[in-house]
């Protein structure tokens, strides 16, 4: 399991800070079948993907987190991995919702599917919602390089950028990182959490 507690700091984007506690619960393989809407032909790996023996050692078939905002629980971020082929299938879900006085101010809604090969990114394909909303990033690989496309266009990033999700510990030795809900890439700067802080009781108590 990745221990390791991180911050992170990003530039050029807004960072809403959650404090995120694991819940260790392993549901029924059936109930992990899910479908990704891509191409078919962006299902092939030429290279095994390196992760699917860390995520078989280090992880259940599904990892599941609270999410907390000022201490109270406003949802949930789910990821749920799949062997599929010599690849691996990892699908995202968040879903949150926060009231004031009763009244709903805000609802957020995450789905995201990735494909992975090798050690990179081989197909992705995230649906976001906020108060109704919805936008849409689409990446694949096409040889040395990751095209990716969202409302803002089109564009070329490194094959081996990695995504903004919850799982993947390369992220740690990352400068930038692909943000899944903007399609930008931005800038990270991730430090290990000190223990014993009051932000890391709060999110992982006894961590």
């Amino acid at each position: 399991m990745l221990n390791r507690l991180m911050e992170m700091n990003t530039s050029n984007s807004l960072l809403f800070v959650l404090g995120l506690r694991l819940r260790g619960r392993l549901i029924a393989v059936a109930a992990l079948m899910w479908a990704l809407s891509m191409p078919a032909s962006a299902l092939d790996c030429e290279t095994p993907s390196a992760y699917q023996e860390f995520v078989e050692t280090n992880y259940p078939m599904e990892i599941a987190f609270d999410v907390f905002r000022n201490d109270k629980l406003v949802g949930e971020h789910v990821t749920r991995f799949r062997n599929e082929g010599s690849g691996l299938s990892v699908e995202s879900r968040m879903a949150l919702t926060i009231k004031l006085l009763f009244i709903t101010a805000y609802e957020f809604e995450y789905q995201s599917n990735a494909y992975w090969c090798g050690g990179g990114l081989k197909a992705l394909d995230v649906t976001t919602d906020r108060n109704g909303e919805t936008t849409r990033v689409k990446a694949i690989a096409d040889d040395a390089s990751l095209i990716v496309s969202s409302s803002d266009g089109e564009f070329l990033a490194p094959a081996e950028i990695l995504t903004t999700d919850h799982w993947n510990p390369s992220v740690l030795d990352k400068r930038q990182v692909l943000n899944t809900i903007t399609g930008r890439i931005n800038a990270v700067s991730i430090q290990q959490c000190q223990q014993g802080t009051p932000s890391i009781e709060r999110a992982a108590p006894g961590a």
